[in-house]
């Protein structure tokens, strides 16, 4: 358990640290390059996993933290810079289609290792999924295609990646001046992580008990089946013109199902509302970032790392602080003060929002009004 400890622990440090630098450098070498490389370099950390050796763990751990750095947001960030009209897509089926497609995957896959794969031999299952990420990064440089401007250019000298990464950096600080709110707008889109990192955790034990214990290994297939249907039903759902005020109706609503869960004898059917709720959040905010944040394709795995890096150290900083008020005040305690804590959140985050939005507006007039 120590080992494991450590492993996630350096593997959500790594996250973190490495999210920004490697989204400068898939804008830089293209976002198949990055998948490629991803699919490598998780091949390796996998195997990694099979060694005693204490030391190849952390390794294991450290190229698996970046693999993830290198794929998060950068598939969705593909598909945004293949297409010149992004207001054709339609996101919300695209992304849905593609997460119930991945769950179904996950699901088949993951029932397969265990019910078979490990019986016959424990190492097999991560020997198979490293072989897996290998055929998939050969199949991506064979099959996935990327626009002539956005491919993978030839840097002979380091120095060149250094200025183009100079220039990104450059254009990122610009954004900020110019959009003096995209901070707040980010830290409001990790909100629902916040909430979920309870439930996400720790569903297990807060459902486990002597009377109940059978029912995990089928919570957890009701937890998949949830997400798979849930994806599937996302395009056909209400939509309101303002993308930011209907994540903020989802959080609402996903803060009302903790609260139930903690407060009445249906928690898990809440439990699984919540699960429903944070699938739709999770993909309304990918969209939201890839439609309206992101102007530009030439920053655009730079500012969705912005967000995951965002994302990435409040986790590893909550995490720690959740575990210690469980041992405090109990589980569901632990995650009415998380609500609490996001409520307050939400507050100071609005009004920052409304308060840089003014000094905005008011600098564009001063400037429109001077001679």
């Amino acid at each position: 358990m120590l080992a494991a400890g450590i492993y996630l622990a350096v593997f959500w440090g790594v996250s973190a640290v490495t999210e920004l630098p490697l989204g400068i450098i898939t804008d830089i070498i293209g976002q198949k390059s990055a998948t490629v490389l991803s699919c490598f370099i998780r091949a390796i950390g996998l195997l990694l996993i099979l060694s005693n050796n204490f030391i190849l763990l952390i390794i294991s751990a450290i190229l698996t933290g970046i693999a993830e750095s290198l794929i998060s947001g950068t598939l969705s960030s593909w598909l945004m810079n293949q297409v010149s009209d992004k207001k054709l897509l339609d996101l919300d089926r695209i992304f849905s289609k593609a997460a119930a497609f991945g769950s179904i995957f996950s699901l088949i896959i993951g029932f397969v290792s265990a019910q078979y794969l490990f019986q016959l031999n424990s190492s097999l299952p991560i020997i198979a999924s490293s072989l897996f990420f290998i055929m998939l990064a050969i199949l991506i440089i064979i099959d996935m295609p990327e626009k002539r401007e956005l491919q993978t250019r030839k840097v002979s000298k380091s120095n060149n990646i250094i200025s183009e990464g100079k220039a990104i950096l450059d254009k990122i600080l610009l954004l900020i001046r110019n959009e003096k709110t995209i901070f707040f707008v980010l830290l409001f889109l990790v909100f629902p992580t916040i909430l979920d990192i309870g439930p996400s955790n720790q569903w297990q034990v807060a459902f486990s008990n002597e009377n109940n214990t059978f029912i995990l290994g089928y919570l957890w297939i009701l937890i998949s089946i949830v997400g798979i249907v849930t994806n599937m039903l996302i395009p056909k759902l209400p939509k309101l013109k303002d993308p930011l005020k209907e994540i903020t109706l989802y959080i609402i609503l996903d803060i009302i199902m903790i609260l139930l869960i903690t407060m009445t004898k249906f928690n898990i059917i809440f439990f699984l509302i919540h699960i429903a709720l944070f699938t739709i959040l999770s993909l309304k905010i990918n969209v939201h970032i890839q439609r309206n944040i992101v102007k530009d394709d030439k920053i655009r795995s730079t500012i969705v790392s912005s967000f995951y890096t965002i994302e990435s150290f409040i986790t590893m900083l909550l995490l720690p602080i959740n575990g210690f008020l469980t041992d405090e005040f109990g589980i569901f305690n632990t995650w009415n003060l998380f609500v609490l804590f996001t409520i307050v959140l939400l507050f100071i985050n609005f009004f920052m929002i409304k308060v840089l939005s003014k000094i905005h507006k008011s600098k564009k007039f001063d400037t429109k009004c001077s001679p």
